[in-house]
């Protein structure tokens, strides 16, 4: 997207300031238009007439102001005469006209250039007086921003076709930034995410894109909900056969000897494993299909402790501990029952494939407006091709050594949920020394403001 973006900001801004970069030259260099050329001369022709019969009316007697008035109002030309006693015109002359008549009377040049006119001076025969004209230039857009020099106009060409460039280019790659959106949702979890209402009219061909996204999203959406469904009702028609597997079990048991008493073990223990089984399904999809809604304050540090405990209780029997090794004060939102689990599945799992006489790592601290709950263990670790399918149902990195083990490979796929229902998320990385380092993030709940106490007064 940024690429397209660029592309098109980049070739619009080129264009643009190139055709615009060239006007502002053409202008800037090129010699004055015909019509510029005509209206001076006509000014020069104009100031020598007008000239003529004003300084009759001053060998008069006569005052000349309402003449010079009326032309100037008919010419847009301003006129000064400048006498040996006195200056006539209908308003002070400037320094420039001033400067120029000085000039005229010592025999220089009679023209003079000014940022916003023009100033024409020549001697009056048979009045001994100097007359300057004054013509005002045609205003052009550079002279009215006050852009004089070439550089000055083509850094703001520049500037302002930049602008337009970055405005257009944002405007077309707006849809196409809708559809990245949506896609990213799409991949985050959110099946009910739909574009084209969001996109309303535009392209035929970014309405037809948008629609195919959306049979997509919707495709996709029906093929999940319908693996979700089947696999939960698999897992609860199995229950019911599981139940009465296991009163078969019991009332054979009953009446078997005792050297056909090994068989039934087996079978009990088959049966207890496929009870497992079934009861992490269910546990995959109920978490799955939790409501994503607030949830209550929880008090994170005080559950992993007690996790911490109580997983310790047991590793002991298998000579390993679990210690707590940082302990921060930690609140989130969320359910309570389904944290615990998911943070208890993730440290009996460290439990079970760390070695002999080591330690299970947990610690917590907050930080950044996020919790973190790392737990460490000291096993074999995963090869590194299998860390990103971990947290997959049913995903085994050695089934052989999880049929050992005792695992299902559902403990991890249940912590996954449970934390991106709560707005986290989950990661697994092989630590420095061996074991795997699991961390659990969790968005940090606001702090509750603290009741002020009244304070107690002694008696």
């Amino acid at each position: 997207m940024r690429g397209l973006f660029a592309r098109i900001f980049l070739s619009v801004w080129i264009a643009m300031t190139a055709v615009t970069a060239a006007f502002v030259i053409i202008e800037g260099t090129a010699d004055e238009p015909i019509h510029v050329h005509r209206r001076e001369n006509l000014f020069d022709h104009a100031i020598r007439q007008e000239a003529a019969a004003v300084m009759a009316h001053v060998r008069r007697g006569e005052e000349p102001l309402e003449r010079l008035r009326r032309f100037q109002d008919r010419t847009d030309v301003t006129l000064f005469f400048f006498l040996e006693d006195r200056i006539v015109s209908t308003r002070p002359p400037s320094n420039a006209a001033r400067q120029l008549a000085e000039h005229v009377r010592r025999g220089g040049n009679r023209d003079r250039e000014k940022d916003s006119a023009r100033l024409v001076g020549f001697e009056v025969p048979e009045g001994d007086a100097v007359v300057v004209g004054r013509l005002r230039r045609m205003t052009t857009w550079t002279r009215a921003l006050g852009l004089e020099t070439l550089a000055q106009k083509l850094l703001v060409v520049s500037l302002m076709s930049g602008l337009v460039s970055f405005l257009l280019a944002r405007y077309l790659t707006r849809p196409l930034r809708k559809l990245r959106h949506a896609s990213q949702r799409l991949a985050a979890g959110e099946l009910d995410v739909r574009v084209a209402p969001e996109l309303g009219r535009t392209d035929a061909e970014l309405t037809a894109l948008a629609r195919d996204f959306d049979a997509m999203a919707a495709r996709v959406q029906e093929l999940l909900n319908a693996k979700q469904r089947l696999l939960s009702d698999v897992s609860h028609e199995l229950n019911s056969p599981l139940a009465r597997l296991r009163v078969a079990l019991e009332l054979a048991r009953q009446g078997a000897p005792p050297d056909e008493r090994g068989p039934l073990d087996r079978i009990e223990r088959e049966a207890e494993r496929l009870g497992v089984l079934v009861e992490g399904i269910l546990a995959v999809s109920r978490v799955e299909h939790a409501p994503a809604d607030g949830g209550s304050p929880v008090d994170l540090t005080a559950l992993v402790d007690e996790v911490v405990r109580d997983a310790d209780f047991e590793a002991r029997a298998a000579d390993r501990r679990v210690v707590l090794k940082a302990r921060g004060d930690a609140g989130v939102r969320g359910d309570p029952e389904t944290l615990r689990r998911a943070i208890e599945n993730v440290v009996r799992n460290a439990v079970r494939f760390t070695a002999e006489g080591t330690e299970v790592e947990v610690s917590i601290d907050a930080a950044d407006g996020e919790v973190r709950v790392t737990v460490r263990d000291r096993g074999p670790g995963v090869p590194e091709e299998a860390l990103p399918h971990i947290f997959e149902p049913l995903f085994r990195v050695d089934p052989d050594r999880d049929r050992r083990t005792g695992g299902a490979g559902l403990g991890l796929a249940i912590a996954e949920r449970a934390l991106r229902s709560h707005g986290g998320s989950v990661e697994a990385a092989n630590a420095e020394g061996g074991g795997l380092r699991v961390t659990l993030r969790l968005p940090a709940a606001a702090p509750r403001a603290r009741r002020r106490e009244p304070a107690r007064g002694g008696s």
